[in-house]
């Protein structure tokens, strides 16, 4: 969330490392990945070009079994929005 620039790649890279740290981090430490998951809340202030990387990510995290309730509801709020 602090490196923009990483994350706003255009190619969707920065979204899928993202994202793979935030499936990682539920499984040890799920306060932490629920902040972690907030970077994605935002996600409609970008061109649909990000918008559908970001929404892929979000998707891909929803779709995690036995994801902690703490991240499923910021994603899934998130995607809602």
């Amino acid at each position: 969330m602090a490196n923009p620039t990483g994350f706003n790649v255009a190619d969707g890279s920065g979204y899928r490392f993202h994202a793979d740290r935030v499936i990682e981090l539920d499984a040890l430490n799920p306060q932490i990945a629920s902040r972690m998951v907030s970077a994605f809340n935002q996600w409609k202030r970008y061109n649909h070009a990000r918008q559908m990387l970001m929404k892929s990510e979000m998707e891909r995290i929803a779709a995690v079994e036995r994801l902690s309730p703490g991240v499923f509801e910021i994603i899934t709020k998130a995607l809602g929005a």
